[in-house]
């Protein structure tokens, strides 16, 4: 069943895109570049590989939310984790934000209804509602800006990308083995940074960003009351095979939302579970189970790349 959705059917662009649905009419918004150089001339990349902006992204002067980008073709898949007006985890999509010139726009869903991973998966009651517009601004690959509105308050945010493997380089042989070797900028044999699904659960979902021998996976999900809810698992290392990786399950409390000022005093983080993905294949065709211990409670889910762009789309 699909999801309620909290708006007029026309607010949106096309079918209404989420976690876990494919987007079938790719649109944009206005572009917009406030509050922020950019470079006289600078492209985006929208070939449909390499996809130049994948990965995850922040702003170091506030650790603690950040912007999962996963880029195909012409069309970036932003998932936004970051927190509501009591600290507590929460996320939006941008699942369509689609690219023109240096920058991409889109408007802003949050997405709520969904089951905790506890349980089995019903998303009968999922409720998805657009509460706003963002458009992300590049000058590079690596370094952009933020604008949104949202819930009809605006904002603005630098941001840059992610570094948090940057030199940290696996041994030719066995990928477990994370050596700090800065003259070695060879990537791993196949990477896998990308949004994964099962696509007999649409709604929730999870980023991988992959930096050599780490991975560092952000989930998003819904709690045992239906409200989005977020995971990472910040050092997810490579298995020695190097076709998956294992790590600590963590949940972040105490941010700022993204209507105030950032405030990262009472940020706190409670290890809450362990996680384990499996790869098989590769490119596209890549297949994966995700294992995990969450609250006490072991679940396995099979998991697979969402691809939400081809050349036909």
């Amino acid at each position: 069943m699909q999801a309620r959705h909290a708006q007029a059917e026309e607010t949106s662009p096309g079918t209404l895109p989420f976690l876990g649905q494919r987007n079938d009419r790719p649109a944009a918004l206005g572009a917009s570049t406030t509050g922020f150089a950019v470079t006289a001339g600078y492209t985006l990349n929208t070939s449909t590989a390499p996809s130049p902006l994948t990965g995850l992204w922040w702003n170091p002067e506030e650790s603690g939310w950040g912007l999962s980008l996963s880029q195909q073709g012409p069309i970036i898949f932003v998932a936004w984790y970051t927190y509501n007006q009591d600290g507590e985890p929460d996320w939006y999509v941008m699942s369509n934000c689609a690219i023109t010139g240096n920058a991409c726009a889109g408007y802003i869903y949050h997405v709520s209804g969904g089951s905790s991973p506890d349980l089995p998966w019903n998303g009968t009651d999922k409720v998805v509602a657009n509460v706003g517009s963002g458009t992300l601004s590049f000058s590079d690959d690596n370094t952009g800006v933020f604008t949104y509105t949202l819930n009809g308050a605006s904002g603005s945010k630098s941001i840059i990308r992610q570094m948090f493997g940057k030199n940290t380089t696996p041994s030719a042989t066995d990928y477990s083995t994370r050596q700090i070797l800065a003259s070695d900028t060879t990537p791993p044999p196949t990477d896998y940074s990308a949004l994964w699904w099962n696509p007999d659960e649409p709604g929730w979902g999870v980023a991988l960003a992959q930096q050599y021998g780490t991975i560092f996976a952000t989930w998003y999900t819904y709690d045992a009351n239906g409200k989005a809810v977020w995971y990472v698992s910040s050092d997810c290392a490579v298995t020695a095979s190097g076709n998956g990786c294992e790590g600590d399950l963590y949940q972040v409390t105490g941010g700022s939302p993204p209507t105030a000022a950032w405030n990262g005093a009472g940020k706190a983080l409670d290890k809450v579970g362990n996680i384990n993905f499996t790869f098989t294949g590769n490119g596209t065709d890549t297949a994966g189970s995700m294992s995990y211990t969450l609250n006490g409670a072991s679940v396995s889910k099979s998991v697979g790349q969402q691809i939400f762009y081809s050349i036909s789309s």
